[in-house]
């Protein structure tokens, strides 16, 4: 009932769906997953410096190589980072 009701209060008229998740590495998997369907495209691009979590989806998206990637093999392919836009760039 919870999500019908958050999906009625969303705007414009098409179908919605709400998932839950119990985690912020669960949200960023599925929405890299449902990004990746709804485009056709695999690559994704995360700035620099953000955590992700520590999936192996959210460790290849974050930024830091110590202490997050440091001895876990290989990450996921088609990510990359893009420095986040400041003004002091």
């Amino acid at each position: 009932h919870l999500a019908e009701r958050l999906n009625g209060l969303l705007p414009g008229k098409f179908g919605k769906k709400t998932v839950f998740v119990t985690t912020g590495a669960e949200a960023v998997e599925n929405a890299i997953k449902i990004a990746r369907n709804a485009t056709g495209r695999p690559a994704v691009i995360a700035f620099s410096g953000g955590f992700h979590g520590r999936t192996f989806m959210g460790m290849a998206l974050t930024g830091k190589v110590v202490p997050y990637k440091v001895g876990f093999g290989a990450m996921p392919a088609d990510v990359f980072h893009a420095p986040f836009p400041v003004a002091l760039h």
